[in-house]
């Protein structure tokens, strides 16, 4: 991560020492061209401004030309073709009324170019007073002869004032290095200081450490991927959890089921071997024994089909097929199968329901869950005791309920009972079916449905319930 840092840095520098470099040199080797060139084109109106008066009102062009001389600090002189001098912005340089010497030379070398566009620009030079001079020279044409307007203008204080600008870029430039790597590495830092909190909490997470939470506060990039980055390890925390806690459950299923079924195997192979080695030496005794190992069998057979119902319902891929039907429907099923228990039981049963109306969902399944609901309430009311089945059309879905008298539920195994062989009776009676499938398979049964179910302890028994959401 300080190589991200170091070379975030050179990179800035870089930057920044060709974009200062770059303006030092475009300053110092243009500046001089640009000012030169604003000079000859100040100068080109100048004449042009000379001309226009000279022709149209001579009688003010004295007062012109020393005006232009003010403000622009341009020296005018008009002379003939012989050197005579007609007008000057600064009379007291020009008492001999003559060009100098440095002035005639000038219009000499520019004569050609003069011819051609009427315009000349002298090189760069020092006059007779050793001052750094440019001068242009225009030549006019009238009836009485030729004329030429020569301005000059000195550049020797721009040269330095160029120079000492320079020089002040050059220490501008300096500084703007020094601040800027301050500035730069600063920003280095705050940009790879996140970058690396990020990496090091994603070694945390590949070491499975969910604890650390990324606090980047950034309003950016880095700002939302810390914050994607903190979702990912929360659901990942809780993904291995679950993982975790199934792994928990598979073993616990393999444990349980290896004790339910451990049973009738032993009292299978010991009544068997009791008719190999004719301990049942006599017709009642095999009757008995054959009746003991069908019936082991049967409990097995119940047992590894719950089972396989039970996978079959926790597939990811498994879809049920709702329909349309009556609720009445299910409550003739409960009725017809549970008739017989109610009755030998002497179990008062108590079904409330307003109205007929439709619910939509996989009938098998619902049946499933409201016949396990029913036989767990069988198992765990008294004889003569009471069972009350509710049955409601709410406006978010089925609402089923089932009441039965006796003892509550303790509220630690109130989220137990679902798992699978959980028994509330420690006993573990081999007296009935009871392998502590059947919650399971309606919770199974429920969620498939996206629905809810639960249970809830009552002043003088328990009441289990789930709901199937409406048609959407």
């Amino acid at each position: 991560m300080r190589s991200i840092r170091k070379s975030l840095f050179l990179v800035f520098m870089v930057f920044m020492i060709i974009l200062v470099a770059g303006n030092v040199i475009i300053n110092i080797s243009l500046f001089k061209e640009y000012y030169m060139l604003q000079a000859k084109k100040r100068m080109r109106n100048t004449s042009a401004e000379i001309e226009k008066v000279y022709s149209e009102n001579p009688d003010s062009l004295q007062d012109s030309i020393e005006m232009i001389d003010g403000i622009w600090g341009i020296w005018v002189r008009i002379a003939d073709e012989d050197s005579n001098l007609l007008y000057t912005s600064k009379p007291e340089k020009n008492k001999s009324g003559r060009l100098s010497e440095w002035a005639v030379k000038a219009i000499a070398e520019g004569n050609d170019a003069i011819e051609d566009n009427g315009v000349y620009f002298s090189k760069i030079s020092k006059d007779e007073n050793n001052i750094v001079r440019l001068v242009c020279v225009t030549k006019l044409k009238n009836n009485d002869g030729n004329y030429y307007i020569i301005l000059t203008r000195s550049i020797q204080s721009v040269y330095e004032n160029i120079s000492t600008a320079n020089r002040l870029v050059e220490v501008t430039a300096l500084i703007l290095v020094v601040l800027g790597s301050i500035f730069i590495y600063y920003l280095s830092k705050s940009i790879t200081k996140p970058i690396l909190e990020i990496s090091q909490h994603a070694k945390e997470i590949a070491k499975l450490n969910f604890s650390k939470k990324l606090n980047i506060k950034y309003q950016n990039e880095l700002g939302t991927l810390a914050g994607a980055i903190n979702e990912i390890s929360e659901k990942l925390s809780f993904s291995i959890e679950g993982l975790k806690n199934d792994i928990d459950d598979r073993k616990a299923l393999v444990r349980n089921m290896s004790h339910e079924l451990k049973t009738p195997i032993s009292a299978i192979k010991g009544y068997t071997e009791g008719l190999k080695y004719a301990v049942a030496d006599t017709p009642e005794k095999m009757n008995r024994y054959c009746d003991v190992i069908i019936l082991e069998c049967n409990k097995m057979d119940y047992l590894v089909k719950q089972m396989l119902e039970l996978s079959v319902m926790e597939r990811v891929s498994w879809q049920i097929e709702k329909t349309h039907f009556q609720v009445q429907q299910l409550i003739d099923g409960i009725q017809m199968c549970f008739a017989e228990q109610i009755k030998v039981r002497h179990i008062q049963l108590i079904i409330e329901k307003k109205e007929d109306f439709e619910i939509y969902g996989d009938y098998h399944l619902i049946e499933r869950a409201a016949f396990n609901y029913f036989e767990n309430a069988i198992r765990h009311t008294n004889d003569g005791g009471i069972i009350k089945i509710t049955l409601k059309n709410e406006k978010d879905g089925f609402l089923f309920t089932i009441f039965n008298s006796g003892n509550c539920i303790e509220e630690d195994e109130m989220n137990k009972i679902w798992k699978v062989f959980y028994k509330t009776d420690k006993a573990r009676a081999r007296g009935s079916n009871n392998f502590g499938v059947g919650l399971a398979i309606v919770k199974a049964n429920i969620t498939l449905h996206e629905g809810e179910a639960g249970v809830r302890n009552l002043e003088n028994g328990v009441e289990f319930w789930f709901r199937i959401p409406s048609e959407k």
